[in-house]
């Protein structure tokens, strides 16, 4: 019996071994599956499976990044629609050749891209075809973006070039020591690259001259990255001769650290015409031939000595063109210069005999008046009839090869001389360049004198922005929301208003630090605070029943919408914190949107279809174009409250307003009225078809802290909150 007992046990015994070793098989299988899916979704190249019709069966997470597509809208999709016109007759022939190749063999060709939103990538890509045990056959594709390979040897191909050029070239490390020379440079002195490798600057140019000439250069390099001059050159076999020199910091490093410098010889004493064009081109602006800074600041110092001794006055001419940027935005950068080139023909034709124009960069011109009186209020009035010449010459229409363009300039003025306090170069530009902003800020195409007005109100500028800088770092900056209602009376959403809680000043609002901030870039730092901060407070109202439907509005300034890459940052937060992307608002002006471009329109499109909500803001403001709400694609309209406050029920502004509210409602726009303070505006507005209503009828700003406790008894229109912390307006 135990025997026969003993028997019947053993096969369930081995049948649970073997269930274990099932068991243990299906979970290292899975570890395995699991590593699999990991290295396939996380892989740093791109990666396919295609059908052998060019079908995407699947791909990783980088390949549909690439190609700038959700994974599953990937699947499903021919992969040809992302093959660049002129290489799909090359994919056709690889995609017929996929039966030739053994499974271990890789075909490796270059392949042109396009994304989903247009952008075109080169790539390199190989692929493997593979026979299922369905008999069917799949298509193994990995794809490399090699933009940056491109990128490189493009680089390395134009830096190999100019290096090997007509004149010597030595690239020196951060301790002022040879690390590489040309061919030119050997030619000239007598050294090869292994003979100079480890040379200093000083043994190399200067040889037995003084430190004080050594000293003088770096001086020079360290102040403004250049120096440009004569030196001489001890050759290998012991000679001297003169040279040209230019010392210069490679603008990709950073001079406290790691700085390498470029330094370019010319023979003075051989007879070759390269020595004038060097001399020639490193004292010129290569666009418009004008004096380049060096020369004009060279010419400036002079002519600060000469007024010392001829009692005579100067004045420096700041000009810079208005709008340009934008002009350049929608025309083009050969639009750009064939403009650039006219203005500086005719500064050309507006100077005397003795005066001088330079061109800083960009749009930026200078303007030297030499001789002028020797009493500073004839002085004043000679560099005023000189600026109002040039003034009228700029106003006049530009002919481009497209189309004819009227561009104004705005031009600040500072005088020099004997009963001036400024006696420093940089001191005068900056001078002119502080008036020339005056006549920006004033209207632009205008000219401006500088005082000590100015300078008072440069000082509480200076002053302001360092108090800015501290105040993003210690989160100084405080949201206050204003709410918005539907024709019902129910909260739709909130705008967004920034405020500054500074620590001596109390609270602040935009408008009164908001120039401040965009004149020096800090506007950058808060908007992208601003939008990180909406976007988290969207995910906190997720979990609160009451907040969750609402809207969140903020403002877009120009600068941050004009960054190229700003639909990207938008898009990296979104990904990186996963809300209803149509909660979020996104409001640009009038102003910014108002020119209609191709870069705008896609921006907005762009934003569009990431599913934020895009909207024209304060729309009434100055000169309303109509045609701007045809030709920019936003979700939302909001109405200025300027336009709201001058209407009344038999006001001229009647037609404009329903004609506004009309056209918005028919391109299919959600209309919004800012600035209601009355239930009457309210009821008139709605009456024309306006759907949402903002402004102080419902109540005072609200702090963001205390928004989500109050927000039940929001519900109650006529409840008016106590807190008033500065009017409304943007930001």
């Amino acid at each position: 019996m135990k025997n026969k007992s003993c028997n019947q046990q053993a096969p369930q015994v081995l049948l649970k071994t073997a269930e274990k070793k099932f068991q243990k098989t299906q979970l290292r299988l899975k570890e395995f599956q699991d590593n699999y899916l990991d290295i396939y979704l996380f892989s740093p190249t791109a990666f396919l499976i295609l059908s052998p019709n060019g079908i995407i069966v699947n791909c990783n997470l980088v390949g549909a990044n690439l190609l700038n597509l959700d994974r599953l809208k990937v699947k499903g999709k021919n992969f040809e629609l992302f093959v660049e016109d002129n290489y799909k007759n090359l994919w056709r022939q690889h995609l017929l050749k996929r039966f030739d190749h053994a499974s271990s063999d890789f075909p490796k060709f270059e392949l042109g891209l396009i994304c989903s939103d247009g952008v075109k990538i080169p790539t390199e890509c190989m692929y493997q075809t593979r026979h299922c045990r369905n008999a069917s056959t799949l298509i193994y594709l990995t794809i490399t973006d090699i933009r940056q390979r491109q990128f490189i040897e493009t680089d390395l191909r134009l830096a190999a070039s100019a290096f090997e050029s007509q004149e010597g070239i030595m690239i020196f490390d951060a301790k002022k020591q040879i690390l590489k020379a040309n061919q030119t440079f050997t030619r000239i002195t007598g050294y090869r690259t292994e003979d100079a490798y480890g040379k200093t600057f000083q043994q190399i140019i200067l040889g037995d001259q003084s430190t004080t000439l050594n000293r003088v250069i770096w001086d020079s390099v360290e102040r403004t990255g250049i120096w440009l001059g004569q030196v001489w050159l001890q050759y290998k076999n012991g000679e001297i001769h003169p040279h040209w020199l230019s010392l210069s910091i490679t603008q990709s490093d950073n001079y406290e650290t790691t700085a390498k410098f470029i330094a370019k010889i010319i023979n003075i004493a051989s007879p070759n015409p390269i020595v004038e064009q060097f001399e020639h081109q490193a004292f010129h602006d290569p666009l418009t031939n004008l004096p380049n800074r060096l020369l004009l600041k060279e010419r400036l110092r002079q002519a600060l000595m000469a007024t010392n001794r001829s009692k005579r006055h100067g004045a420096i001419m700041f000009i810079d063109l208005d709008n340009f940027k934008r002009f350049n935005d929608t025309f083009g950068h050969y639009a750009g210069d064939q403009l650039l080139l006219q203005v500086a023909q005719r500064l050309r034709h507006c100077l005397r005999k003795g005066d001088t124009a330079a061109r800083l960069g960009g749009d930026e011109f200078v303007v030297m008046l030499n001789g002028l009186s020797e009493r500073v209020e004839e002085a004043v009035t000679q560099a005023e009839i000189a600026g109002q010449k040039i003034l009228v010459a700029l106003n006049k229409p530009y002919d481009l090869v497209d189309c004819e363009y009227c561009c104004t300039p705005s031009i600040g003025v500072s005088l020099f001389g004997h009963s001036e306090c400024i006696v420093n170069e940089d001191d005068l530009l900056k001078c002119a360049d502080i008036a020339m902003y005056h006549a920006k800020s004033e209207g632009r195409n205008r000219l401006r004198f500088f005082d000590q007005n100015m300078q008072a109100l440069l000082s509480t500028h200076t002053e302001m922005e360092r108090d800015l800088r501290y105040a993003l770092r210690n989160n100084q900056f405080k949201l206050y929301y204003q709410i918005q209602r539907d024709l019902d009376g129910k909260i739709t959403g909130v705008e967004a208003l920034l405020r500054w809680q500074h620590p001596k000043k109390g609270l602040i609002a935009a408008e009164e630090f908001m120039s401040v901030a965009e004149n020096t870039g800090i506007i950058l730092l808060i908007n992208q605070w601003l939008l990180k901060i909406a976007v988290l407070q969207l995910k906190v109202w997720e979990a609160n029943p009451a907040a969750q439907h609402l809207q969140l509005a903020i403002n877009i300034c120009a600068r941050q919408f004009h960054q190229n890459d700003f639909v990207r940052q938008v898009k990296c937060l979104l990904d990186d914190i996963s809300i209803i992307p149509q909660l979020l608002t996104l409001e640009i002006s009038q102003g910014v949107a108002s020119d209609h471009s191709s870069n705008s329109i896609e921006k907005i499109n762009a934003l569009n279809e990431l599913g934020v909500s895009t909207c024209l803001d304060g729309f009434g403001i100055g000169d309303v174009q109509l045609s701007t709400l045809i030709h920019l694609p936003f979700r939302q309209l909001k109405v200025d409250q300027s336009l709201i406050t001058s209407i009344n029920a038999t006001s001229s502004n009647v037609v404009m307003m329903q004609a506004i509210i009309e056209l918005g409602n028919r391109l299919g726009m959600t209309m919004i009225a800012k600035g209601i303070e009355t239930k009457e505006q309210m009821k008139l507005l709605a009456n024309y078809g306006c759907s949402r209503f903002q402004g102080y009828l419902f109540g005072n700003l609200i702090a963001q802290e205390d928004f989500e406790n109050l927000l039940p008894d929001l519900d109650k229109p006529d409840l008016k909150l106590s807190c008033s912390p500065g009017g409304g307006g943007d930001f």
